[in-house]
């Protein structure tokens, strides 16, 4: 089960950006947005890098697991575009 964290390391130094969390899947766009996939919460969030406030944004699923348009089954990879 792991300890569900995201943490950074940086020079010999962590920090925890997001606690309590399902990470399977990470991706920075140009703009510098950190974009995890949480298999299970069958959501995308998104956080702004450098302001982490443990909530991010949901800009994909969030409505529970399911095949509608506004959801997702158990997200893994992600790709952003540059648009």
């Amino acid at each position: 089960m792991g300890n569900r964290r995201m943490i950074q390391w940086w020079n010999k130094k962590q920090q925890i950006l997001i606690d309590i969390i399902d990470c399977v899947g990470l991706a920075i766009d140009k703009h510098g947005f950190l974009y995890v996939s949480n298999n299970a919460k069958n959501e995308v969030r998104r956080w702004k890098m450098g302001a982490y406030d443990n909530v991010g944004i949901v800009v994909a699923g969030g409505n529970g697991q399911g095949n509608h348009f506004s959801q997702l089954n158990r997200p893994t990879f992600i790709f952003v575009d540059e648009e």
